[in-house]
């Protein structure tokens, strides 16, 4: 007996769905961290630095130790200080812990 599947059915359509979207997701987290100079300051909370900067690295962003007209974005924590400063000063992005973890 032979039994026909129909691969262009539902449910290889919703399967097929589901990959474009998680792929759609995954572009645009990688678009704001990838090729970018990324500095980390202040305390963490949730993340110890090791594991955000594997975070950022696994998505082809580049963690530097210090602020400079290069840095891209700056991941700040509590307690942030002269980092945290000096990217004000030079019009850097700054962002919190809690706003870097949505684009992971």
């Amino acid at each position: 007996m032979f039994i026909y599947l129909n691969m262009m059915g539902s449910p290889w359509k919703k399967l097929s769905d589901l990959k474009k979207s998680i792929i759609k997701e995954r572009k645009g987290k990688m678009n704001k961290i990838t090729g970018k100079k990324i500095v980390v300051t202040g305390k963490l909370t949730k993340y110890t630095r090791d594991e955000i900067t594997k975070k950022i690295e696994a998505l082809g962003g580049d963690v530097t130790g210090s602020v400079s007209t290069k840095t891209d974005l700056l991941i700040v924590g509590e307690d942030a200080g002269s980092k945290l400063k000096k990217a004000k000063e030079l019009g850097v992005e700054v962002i919190t812990e809690a706003e870097a973890e949505k684009l992971f």
